[in-house]
């Protein structure tokens, strides 16, 4: 059940190249320079938390959990409140769309980091991760307050607040042995 806040995030200035092409965003040298002054500015103003446990228990968490499932692991991942105050600076200029792509790479790298260690865990058991699914449900998530205010985030009748905080449950698959052939 480890809790981790204030970790350091590694916002990578090429992926957030790749994500602004991807959106047609026109990107030269100054979009580069801005990225990563953003990238500094946003840090200052994260507090990046994850929290995760995992669950062997079919009804502990409200889910449906698939047959073949084994264990669910629940990830509740935020970056704090500094991350409205950032993107609401850059709200209507003509540097949103990159304060929102650098924004965006640092929620990915927040969820990422919970589970990273978690295939780890996974593939020791000899177990996959079934894909991610986010949990937005308003039912869903005052039933998981408790794991939520773990790191202060709290279920609201908009989502999370605050905003920027996701709740993600994967189900771990036993990786089926390969059977051999005999003649």
């Amino acid at each position: 059940m480890p809790k981790i806040k204030k970790f350091n995030l590694k916002l990578s200035v090429y992926s957030i190249q790749q994500q602004l092409k991807k959106a047609k965003y026109n990107v030269c040298e100054e979009t580069i320079s801005d990225i990563k002054i953003m990238a500094d500015e946003l840090r200052e103003k994260l507090t990046p938390a994850v929290y995760f446990q995992n669950f062997t228990a079919r009804n502990n968490l409200g889910i449906d959990f698939p047959q073949e499932a084994v264990a669910a692991s629940v990830v509740v991942s935020g970056v704090g409140s500094g991350a409205e105050d950032f993107i609401n600076a850059y709200s209507g200029s003509d540097k949103y769309e990159i304060a929102k792509a650098v924004l965006y790479q640092a929620v990915d790298e927040t969820k990422k980091f919970a589970w990273r260690l978690i295939a780890g865990e996974s593939s020791e058991e000899k177990s996959a991760l079934s894909e991610k699914v986010t949990i937005n449900e308003q039912e869903k998530l005052n039933q998981m307050k408790d794991i939520l205010s773990k790191i202060d985030i709290y279920p609201s009748q908009n989502g999370l607040n605050p905003a920027y905080s996701f709740v993600e449950v994967a189900f771990w698959i036993p990786v089926k042995k390969k059977s051999k052939n005999r003649i």
